[in-house]
């Protein structure tokens, strides 16, 4: 059967920069950036994050998966696709669950899953494995170790912002924020690497193909 394409391929990987940090002066500014960034030593919840705000933010993610998965089902009739979560869900019921979400990073965020095929024709026809409707054994333990490295290294890197605010003022926010994009790539690149080592490279390049990096074909 003839293999399709949802869209054209991405060469290269999107961004998904967390965007400029405006430059502000004011020293109320300044302290307002330090409480949203989650480095005020008096701020409960690190980063900003609140139970409330990560539940919305779960929400979200989850709705905008749901109309993705939706559109592609919808464009080819007969075919069917069901999400597939790169790290899995799991990993987010541990101790790293606050600093993946502040990462923008979700279970059901679009740049941490593959859609594929929910049964054998689909599969045919598309030229993608089923999905595995099952826990790849190991990967939930060998993720969270390599997480745990990055959560180390953020406790490190706030407690160097926090040194760095007396003297560096606003300059610190912004060093912050080029961490959270920083290990929001990290992230985004062992999501990727995590899919090649199940799936291979030669069902990724199709995945992209089809989908775009990150799902990105199917986001607009």
């Amino acid at each position: 059967m003839q293999h399709r394409t949802f869209g054209k391929r991405v060469v290269n990987p999107p961004a998904y920069a967390y965007g400029q940090t405006p430059v502000r002066a004011d020293t109320m500014a300044v302290w307002d950036g330090v409480q949203q960034a989650g480095l005020d030593p008096d701020t409960q919840a690190s980063e900003g994050l609140t139970p409330e705000r990560a539940r919305a933010m779960e929400d979200a993610a989850t709705a905008q998966l749901d109309a993705l998965v939706g559109k592609v089902n919808a464009h080819i009739p007969g075919v069917t696709v069901i999400p597939w979560a790169i790290i899995p869900g799991s990993v987010w019921e541990g101790p790293n669950a606050e600093l993946l979400i502040s990462t923008d990073f979700m279970p059901s965020s679009p740049w941490n899953n593959m859609l594929l095929p929910a049964d054998p024709q689909s599969a045919e026809f598309l030229g993608l494995p089923e999905h595995p409707r099952t826990a790849i054994h190991g990967l939930h333990e060998n993720l969270s170790g390599l997480i745990d490295q990055l959560r180390d290294e953020r406790r490190d890197q706030i407690e160097a912002c926090k040194a760095a605010l007396p003297r560096a003022g606003w300059s610190a926010i912004e060093q912050f924020e080029t961490y959270k994009n920083d290990r929001f790539q990290k992230l985004f690149a062992l999501a990727r690497h995590v899919s090649g080592s199940v799936f291979g490279d030669a069902v990724c390049a199709r995945h992209d193909e089809l989908f775009g990096i990150g799902l990105s074909e199917v986001t607009g």
